[in-house]
């Protein structure tokens, strides 16, 4: 047998949850590529849903949002954190809650924008996965920043060409 490159290695999600028919699905055959990605660790391989993912699921499995719930205001007190309480159910009534939230500490700068946009998309990824039993796999919107997300940083030669402006600026009289 020929041994794999890492090149040559299928990726797999795993993972499966029921639909509102009372079918097993498989996250491998029912997600399609974009809908989720590998985050490798030191650790190990972390599967990571996107939202957007975790939402197609929701449809799948008949899961719908009854409710959201604000259960905390950010404040200088809280490191200005929401809390939001999604309430999700299925066809047949049953009620699952889901509690997300965001602050200055957990979000990068894709999410900083709208804190409390963040804490409902964690609130509703959480309630779905606990719901349908999704174990070993995460949704984006608990990750930290990624490099793509950090600010480009200036070259030695741009920090040279811009010290005689700044210099410029800082000596200036007002």
């Amino acid at each position: 047998m020929k041994k794999q490159t890492k090149m040559e290695k299928k990726i797999e999600i795993t993972g499966q949850f029921i639909d509102s028919d009372g079918k097993t699905i498989l996250l491998k055959n029912f997600l399609v590529e974009g809908d989720w990605w590998e985050l490798k660790k030191r650790s190990g391989v972390t599967t990571i849903l996107t939202h957007n993912a975790v939402k197609k699921i929701a449809a799948k499995a008949g899961l719908h949002v009854i409710d959201y719930k604000v259960l905390t205001q950010p404040d200088c007190y809280n490191n200005y954190q929401y809390t939001i309480q999604a309430t999700i159910e299925d066809s047949k009534g049953q009620k699952s809650i889901g509690v997300g939230e965001s602050n200055r500490s957990n979000l990068g700068l894709r999410g900083r924008q709208n804190p409390a946009n963040m804490s409902e998309k964690r609130a509703l990824d959480r309630a779905v996965m606990d719901r349908l039993g999704i174990i070993g796999v995460l949704s984006e919107d608990e990750l930290p920043d990624n490099e793509n997300d950090t600010v480009e940083k200036l070259s030695l030669e741009e920090q040279k060409l811009i010290v005689p402006e700044i210099n410029e600026i800082l000596n200036a009289k007002v």
